[in-house]
């Protein structure tokens, strides 16, 4: 049985962890996996992600979408015609606003005005069951630096289950090649040593 401190300092640690690491919980979303980049050939940088959906119904009348954020212009002159690529078997459009939707969550960077999202609208509805599938979107960047952090967000309906055709909405953190630049070395050693601080400060106040 855990004693009172040892439960708050697990419950600190926790907090800690998501607090660095600004993960989204992926169950009935969709969300980013693993993010790759490659040389496009002409040089540009072809920017991968794997667009994953867990149990995700998607609605052309809520409209279902997502939005990357600060990605900028979209490279047309290399092996993609269009700037993307991006195949997931049901209707959409991509559009490049400066400013795109997040569905009424704060995010966890800044949205730059000035540096275009990349928005994918579904215009056809779907119910992609109650697995997991995943479609690699591929867009290409005249941009060939490593890029920096900005947010994900999503929205789309729960596909089956308790909760079946409820409208579900997420955030996540993700690296584009206009986002905001990661800290360097000194300031991520100062984030986690301040993050130690707070649970040394807690332990201190359950064990007097």
């Amino acid at each position: 049985m855990r004693t009172p401190l040892k439960t708050s300092l697990t419950i600190a640690v926790a907090v800690v962890a998501c607090v660095l690491t600004g993960l989204s919980v992926n169950a009935n979303t969709i969300s980013v996996g693993v993010i790759s980049t490659a040389p496009d050939g002409s040089g540009g940088t072809l920017w991968t992600y794997p667009i994953i959906f867990n149990n995700s119904a998607i609605d052309a009348s809520q409209p279902t979408s997502f939005d990357l954020n600060d990605f900028g212009a979209l490279k047309t002159t290399g092996p993609l015609a269009s700037g993307f690529s991006f195949s997931p078997g049901v209707a959409f459009n991509l559009t490049t606003p400066l400013v795109g939707p997040n569905f009424g969550l704060p995010g966890f960077q800044p949205n730059n005005p000035a540096v275009s999202d990349v928005v994918i609208t579904f215009t056809a509805s779907a119910n992609l069951g109650s697995g997991s599938q995943t479609f690699n979107l591929v867009l290409d960047t005249a941009l060939t630096g490593l890029g920096g952090t900005a947010n994900f967000f999503s929205q789309d309906k729960v596909a089956t289950g308790a909760l079946a055709g409820s409208p579900n909405a997420v955030q996540q953190n993700i690296t584009t090649p206009q986002g905001v630049s990661t800290p360097d070395g000194g300031s991520a050693v100062a984030l986690l040593g301040m993050a130690l601080a707070g649970i040394e400060f807690l332990r201190r106040k359950f064990k007097s």
